[in-house]
């Protein structure tokens, strides 16, 4: 049973703060339209949708066979959908450098169809190749937890 929001029943404890949260947020009458609205289903292009809705699909998503485990200028717009900008040389050094094929060699031992926030520990554990892309990112090219989480991200 997820503790964030357990289910009242005789033997479990009421739900957390935000759980309770979470409740009233998914309970809510204007729900199934907000989302709809951030993810612009129904909606003419370009009608008040929100651009972060579109991260994971732009040019059909970063996991295509055709893509996977290397960055694409796609890549560095669809982080932009989520408000974050990767700096200049940071992304010349993904699309042309030696970054991206160092992280290209990083992300081959990394399950295209791998969700990491819910991914094994073992992939994600220190000295994997997950973590080791993660520390390349945010250690040495300084680019904070933010956008390494963003690139490194589904």
């Amino acid at each position: 049973m997820n503790d964030l929001v357990a289910e009242p029943g005789p033997s479990s404890e009421e739900p957390s703060v935000v759980g309770q949260r979470l409740h009233a947020v998914l309970g809510g009458a204007r729900v199934v339209h907000d989302l709809r609205r951030y993810f612009g289903i129904g909606l003419p292009q370009g009608a008040g949708v929100f651009t972060g809705g579109r991260f994971e699909h732009l040019a059909g998503g970063g996991d295509r066979r055709q893509v996977a485990n290397r960055f694409t200028a796609e890549d560095l717009i669809a982080v932009q959908t989520l408000s974050v900008t990767v700096p200049a040389p940071v992304a010349l050094d993904l699309l042309e450098g030696p970054l991206g094929t160092h992280l290209s060699e990083l992300l081959r031992d990394i399950p295209s169809d791998t969700d990491l926030s819910d991914a094994d520990a073992l992939l994600v554990a220190d000295g994997s190749s997950a973590h080791r892309a993660w520390c390349l990112l945010e250690d040495q090219y300084k680019v904070g937890w933010v956008i390494a989480g963003k690139l490194l991200g589904p």
